[in-house]
């Protein structure tokens, strides 16, 4: 298995159309996994969250997460980050838009109207790994 990649050495993974499965912490400190659409940009990860979800809840009391992107396919290439989630204060419409769009083309834009509530959230990286399976593979003799 190739560890410590990089998003670079990933070959494009983050920026390919795939959930992503985001961990925040409850108040009883279980941990929710929620898969979620995402735009990976300037080394971080942009969210939406709509009003009243409990996941901004969870931030508000502990803004630690991790979010991992990974694929089922050959070679099986993935992401972790863990790192601290910031609430921004931005408008909500335009920016859940942007991602929605990103996943079911065109028809995002008409996602969420402006009046709808939530809130963007951006995941900056703290710790991180990248891993792929194409060694392992190529030492079998399979590729």
């Amino acid at each position: 298995m190739n560890r410590g990649l990089t998003p670079d050495q990933l070959g494009g993974l983050l920026d390919e159309v795939r959930l992503a499965t985001l961990a925040t912490i409850r108040k009883d400190g279980s941990v929710l996994l929620s898969h979620i659409w995402y735009i990976w940009e300037d080394g971080g990860f942009t969210v939406g969250m709509a009003e009243g979800d409990g996941k901004l809840k969870h931030l508000a009391r502990d803004p630690r997460v991790t979010i991992v992107v990974s694929e089922a396919d050959f070679p099986y290439r993935g992401f972790e980050m863990r790192g601290i989630a910031t609430l921004l204060d931005v408008p909500y419409g335009p920016s859940v838009r942007r991602i929605a769009t990103r996943y079911v083309g065109e028809a995002g834009s008409a996602y969420y109207d402006d009046e709808y509530g939530g809130t963007v959230v951006r995941i900056e990286p703290g710790d991180s790994r990248g891993w792929d399976f194409r060694d392992d593979l190529e030492a079998m003799g399979v590729l």
